[in-house]
């Protein structure tokens, strides 16, 4: 998406490994065309201490380094949902690395990391660079949403795609336990301030207000006319996105959901 020409946006997500039946990073050629650093972990992330019923629907309760970005789209948070995902690391073109060690952070922007007790897991056959996190010596605390600014455009980089209503990651309560959380602010959050603090996009919207009359004639026979006008409205925050809106700007994740675990 563009706003008025000037900024660009696009959103990558990525999956978990489940079962060697998804490819936890298979949207990272497009990071690479687009010219971000930013890459997804071939492995899985699971925490059965910070979940919503089972390790792998991972609730991540952590937020960044204050900037105004994350300290803009993580106003109120208190954790959501990412149900199956992988993490975001970053590359140099030749090799992985933990992102939160990286000392250029230029126009990066950890926004919501996991628990300190999440755990990284390797769930298929395959053992590469790009399972880095398995094989490391980290624990805990990993980035699952991230920005980053190439030139005029924001990046943005999740562990799975936050912004669909698939098992209420885009929602306001957990599927299991019934309690909030703040998954749809974060993506409503997210959009508004690419939008409105970055760009120049007018959020204009119509709403329709319905007048209903009612007249009594001699022979008692009720008639009804509607009067039926439109009003101009602006807003400024937060945007409510919807699912078109949202898919508008999102770049689906790797391979279909067709056997995700209930």
């Amino acid at each position: 998406g563009k706003t008025s020409g000037k900024y660009g946006n696009v959103v990558v997500s990525g999956d978990s490994d489940y079962g060697g039946d998804f490819l936890a990073n298979g949207t990272n050629p497009v990071l690479a065309a687009v010219g971000t650093q930013l890459r997804l972990d071939a492995g899985a992330i699971d925490d059965v201490n910070s979940s919503d019923g089972s390790g792998y629907r991972v609730v991540a309760n952590a937020t960044g380094a204050s900037s105004a970005l994350v300290d803009y789209v993580t106003t109120g948070f208190n954790g959501t949902i990412f149900h199956g995902p992988t993490s975001v690391i970053w590359s140099d073109g030749t090799d992985y690395f933990d992102l939160r060690n990286k000392t250029d952070m230029t126009g990066i922007d950890i926004v919501i990391k996991t628990h300190t007790t999440a755990k990284a897991l390797d769930q298929d056959l395959s053992i590469g660079p790009d399972d880095f996190y398995a094989y490391s010596e980290i624990k805990g605390g990993y980035p699952m949403l991230v920005t980053e600014f190439v030139g005029d455009s924001m990046v943005v980089v999740g562990g799975e795609g936050n912004y669909k209503d698939y098992k209420f990651m885009y929602g306001t309560f957990y599927e299991k336990s019934g309690n909030a959380h703040n998954g749809a602010d974060i993506v409503d959050n997210m959009f508004t301030y690419f939008f409105t603090v970055l760009g120049d996009f007018d959020l204009s919207y119509r709403t329709l207000t319905l007048t209903e009359t009612e007249t009594e004639t001699e022979t008692e026979i009720e008639t009804t006319t509607d009067v039926s006008t439109f009003t101009e409205t602006k807003t400024d925050t937060p945007i409510s996105l919807t699912g078109p809106i949202v898919a508008l700007f999102a770049v689906a994740a790797s391979v279909a959901l067709i056997r995700k675990r209930k």
